[in-house]
């Protein structure tokens, strides 16, 4: 596998990686020192999913100074018979044999790597390893979703639901760095959180700040036949306000000459057109906590992830 970037030496840290480790369900993880220094998570696999993920993890870890841990998930059978347990070790061997030569290429690249074998799904190795104190970015690759998955959504979303650190999801090849960023922000949430998350991933790309505005009422005006001179009356003052407001909230965040992008329309629907612009290499979202409204009604990260073709950064 080839590792995008250019190749730099190695950040001073207050720590090196010890060891790597094999991850089981229920068994502690074998390291003989705790992680100081920040860490980027990513789930790597032999897809092309897993080596953009792996190439957009290293090019994040080398700019700020971090290490990566990658997560390759070989799990055990659910019902092992003796024969089964011989060849789930077996899988296990070939499996270390072959990211082993992958950790190897991210050391000779200049960043500090490790692997966490986990004997689990994907999903939990990932949640598992999010789980360190020292976590500042987990990444996946973009798959496909299944039928059978569409209630309980994509690997990112399901990671974004229990983790605490931002979550990338990386559909494109990562051949250079971000040059472009799109945060997606509205009157509930925190821009300067998703601000810092952004410059975390993209520190030298242009961000712009994108929001949504309908006039109030707007739809039961056009059911009661508003004239398009009346409905435009009422658009032009809710953009004059949608602006004024978001500008005052970045103020608050210390954000300052911002690049506006104020669209009208249905926030969701929004959001699916920007995400499917080739121009927005990444939108920024703030990722949903709230189960009913993730299992049941789906929400905007789950509208770009399931329409949109750009990266996402679920904050």
């Amino acid at each position: 596998m080839h590792l995008v970037g250019p190749r730099l030496d190695p950040v001073p840290r207050g720590a090196e990686l010890t060891r790597d480790v094999t991850v089981g369900l229920g068994d502690p993880a074998m390291i003989a020192e705790p992680c100081i220094a920040a860490s980027v998570v990513v789930g790597a696999d032999f897809s092309l999913g897993g080596q953009n993920a792996l190439a957009r993890a290293v090019d994040v870890a080398r700019s700020s100074g971090a290490s990566v841990e990658i997560v390759h998930a070989v799990p055990r059978r659910p019902q092992p018979s003796l024969a089964s347990i011989g060849d789930d070790d077996e899988r296990a061997r070939e499996a270390r044999a072959a990211m082993d030569e992958i950790v190897g290429e991210v050391r000779a690249s200049g960043v500090d790597a490790r692997l966490r074998l986990a004997r689990s799904s994907a999903v939990r190795g990932l949640r598992d390893a999010a789980a360190e104190p020292a976590v500042m970015l987990v990444v996946v690759g973009a798959r496909g979703r299944a039928v059978s998955d569409a209630l309980l959504g994509s690997t990112a979303e399901r990671i974004a639901f229990h983790a605490r650190p931002p979550v990338l999801l990386v559909r494109r090849p990562a051949r250079e760095p971000y040059r472009r960023v799109l945060v997606a922000v509205d009157a509930r949430g925190d821009v300067r959180r998703e601000l810092d998350a952004a410059r975390l991933v993209a520190p030298d790309a242009e961000v712009a700040f994108l929001h949504a505005y309908e006039a109030l009422h707007e739809t039961n005006l056009v059911l009661a036949g508003a004239t398009q001179a009346s409905l435009s009356i009422h658009q032009r003052r809710a953009r004059r306000e949608a602006r004024a407001a978001l500008v005052r909230d970045l103020a608050r965040a210390n954000v300052r000459d911002p690049h506006l992008l104020l669209r009208h329309g249905n926030r969701r629907f929004v959001l699916e057109r920007e995400a499917r612009r080739p121009s927005n290499e990444l939108v920024v979202l703030e990722r949903s906590r709230s189960a009913t409204r993730r299992f049941l009604l789906g929400g905007d990260a789950r509208a770009v992830i399931a329409h949109g073709t750009t990266d996402v950064l679920l904050v």
